[in-house]
């Protein structure tokens, strides 16, 4: 009975790894088609197609007719031919290894440039999208098989520690997590001295990025105001992207001077 048990959860296991990888392979197809389709456009300057990969709210804002006569009129790029290589899908995230020719919309005599990338797209309103050049520091600059998942797995442990430090309110081990850059300009009593105008309550991460002796943490959070009188308030939930640095091998967090300490 044990054995015939045993049996089951493997082959279950093996079945829930299975539709997993299937899942994965499926995202993936989907994501290069919808960029073969999108770059296939911009090189053929089907403006019309082009407009429906924009962002929902810039649709709202704007009608097709006035993206394409605008687009056909001022540019401000040419694109010349697009390849399309690898891409890699990670939740909601997705990166295409794109290769293509563009040059300045109305000057010709200006050679094209070639340009490599992984492109970055991600999951909205249940399909795949490009996401705007102004938006591309919100995500990670290459897929997860490209990055470093040692160092990432290392900072992610040190950021975690960080933010258990503030949830406990324990300022004097914060202040131990910054920059010595940082805390060689201001002092442990100065920095301390700073109360917190927030309790934080939860964290989780949307991903960790290591380039170097660079990282970023994109952290989810709740906090609430560091106020008695104000406990029957509800935590509110908020995001940010913390910049860290690697000195003599320890991950600390970066902060800006002479901005005083954590808020």
């Amino acid at each position: 009975m044990q054995q015939r048990y045993n049996s089951f959860v493997l082959l279950f296991c093996l079945s829930f790894m299975g539709l997993g990888f299937a899942q994965d392979q499926g995202e993936e197809a989907a994501l290069k088609d919808r960029a073969s389709v999108f770059w296939k456009a911009r090189v053929q300057e089907d403006w019309a197609t082009v407009y429906n990969f924009l962002p929902s709210e810039t649709r709202s804002k704007t009608a097709k007719e006035q993206f394409v006569a605008f687009r056909q009129k001022k540019g401000p790029f040419r694109y010349l031919s697009s390849e399309i290589g690898k891409v890699a899908v990670a939740g909601d995230k997705g990166w295409v290894e794109l290769h293509y020719t563009a040059q300045p919309y109305n000057y010709p005599e200006i050679s094209p440039d070639r340009i490599e990338m992984w492109e970055p797209w991600q999951i909205r309103e249940k399909q795949w999208y490009p996401v705007p050049p102004q938006l591309r520091e919100q995500m990670p600059k290459l897929p997860p098989h490209l990055r470093p998942a040692e160092e990432e797995a290392a900072l992610s442990r040190r950021a975690d520690e960080f933010w258990k430090a503030k949830e406990a309110q324990n300022w004097d081990l914060i202040y131990r997590f910054l920059e010595p850059s940082y805390r060689a300009e201001v002092s442990k009593a100065e920095f301390l001295s700073k109360q917190s105008l927030f309790v934080y309550v939860t964290h989780r991460f949307e991903w960790v990025e290591v380039r170097g002796n660079q990282g970023r943490v994109n952290v989810v959070y709740s906090r609430k105001l560091n106020d008695p009188t104000l406990y029957k308030l509800q935590p509110e939930e908020d995001s940010m992207i913390a910049e860290w640095v690697k000195v003599d091998g320890v991950w600390y967090r970066h902060v800006e001077l002479p901005s005083g300490g954590e808020s």
